[in-house]
């Protein structure tokens, strides 16, 4: 048991949290962060602006020569919102049958911002492109890469990959499952690559970007433009130095590199992969547009899925508005590419997704329980 002074002041601190004046100011605030994410989407694209002001505490910006935090951001403002409503809970509603669609609309309010937090963490969303015939058993992110070192082995191959996080100039980069010794002499978050001329020569002395000089970009978060990282990497087996390498997402091929005994590892900066447990298999793809037009009416994947836990291969289609749920991911028809024969799929796995469904029920039920009951005590008011 707590004391009493200590259970008053318990009692006052959440009073003062779940304060409808509290309340109010969150959801300015809130409506201020959305009217300037907006506005900021026309420079930072959607992508950026969405990790800037929505999956951040604060935003930042110059002061007095300082990086500061000037506004609360979306995590701080959720955070606050989702105290400000448990408070409510706790010091104003009991437990009985007349509240009980109060509670109820609460409890769907405290999950529905639960649920977008969960979301925002676990979630992954990547893409799935397929040419016909071709096939497949993971998917690629949209706007992360990652340096993977692959080595031979009886059973196929082995590969290590690194986060792009990971290469920052001067990291050391080892497993031990891997001969190789990596370290980053320099990293570009966006590139253009170009050929080696006397004005820009080549850093690399191997493979495939000894052929290439590195142009650095800004950043961008254009949805029509992506950020393409290039490394300079240098290796050695122990003391042997093996050369220096440049692996850009520009490439569309891996460096190989000899090792002893006939052995060899290969070398590649790419899209970070989401492996699957089952292979895609791309049987066709169907484009249909409007009549006198390009514009497409509909586009159609048919598939095969097959191995991983499936008894035999399953055909689906998968088409505008009508996606497949498959081994705990979302397909949908995103888009296309090429003369036709390219389709590209969206793919999420979001562990969460039936939280806001059950939120909304939630909240539907507290609302029809409170009206009726403030029906039924006006009709035994007239009464």
């Amino acid at each position: 048991m707590l004391p009493q002074r200590a259970s008053n002041s318990m009692h006052a601190l959440f009073l003062r949290l779940s304060s409808l004046r509290f309340t109010v100011v969150l959801l300015l605030l809130s409506l201020m962060l959305v009217f300037a994410g907006t506005l900021a989407q026309v420079e930072l694209g959607i992508y950026r602006s969405q990790q800037v002001y929505f999956e951040s505490f604060f935003l930042w910006s110059e002061l007095f020569g300082r990086t500061l935090p000037v506004l609360p951001a979306g995590y701080t403002i959720g955070t606050l919102l989702l105290v400000n409503l448990v408070s409510a809970f706790i010091v104003r509603f009991k437990v009985k049958g007349k509240h009980a669609g109060l509670l109820c609309v609460h409890s769907g309010l405290i999950l529905l911002l639960l649920g977008e937090v969960l979301t925002d963490v676990l979630s992954v969303e990547s893409q799935l492109r397929l040419v016909e015939g071709e096939s497949k058993d993971y998917s690629e992110s949209i706007f992360n890469y990652e340096l993977a070192v692959a080595r031979a082995i009886d059973s196929g191959q082995r590969v290590v990959a690194y986060d792009s996080q990971q290469l920052v100039e001067g990291a050391e980069l080892s497993h031990a499952e891997m001969p190789l010794q990596l370290e980053v002499l320099k990293f570009w978050p966006n590139s253009m690559l170009r050929a080696q001329s006397t004005a820009s020569p080549t850093q690399a002395d191997s493979g495939i970007g000894a052929a290439v000089s590195v142009v650095a970009l800004p950043l961008t978060g254009k949805l029509d433009e992506r950020n393409v990282p290039t490394a300079l990497v240098h290796c050695r087996v122990g003391g042997e130095d093996l050369g220096t390498y440049i692996l850009s997402g520009h490439l569309g091929e891996a460096d190989r590199i000899e090792l002893a005994n006939g052995m060899y590892a290969e070398l590649s900066l790419r899209p970070q992969r989401y492996y699957m447990a089952s292979t895609v298999h791309l049987d066709d793809f169907v484009r249909e547009v409007y009549p006198g037009t390009n514009k497409p009416s509909h586009f159609e994947s048919k598939l095969t899925l097959s191995g991983g836990e499936l008894p035999a291969d399953r055909k689906v289609a998968i088409y505008m508005n009508h996606p497949l749920r498959f081994d705990g991911k979302t397909f949908y028809q995103a888009s296309f590419a090429g003369e036709e024969t390219i389709s590209i799929l969206q793919v999420v796995q979001n562990p969460t997704w039936l939280l806001p469904y059950v939120s909304c029920l939630l909240i539907t039920i507290g609302l029809c329980w409170q009206s009726l009951s403030r029906l039924k005590i006006r009709k035994g008011s007239a009464a």
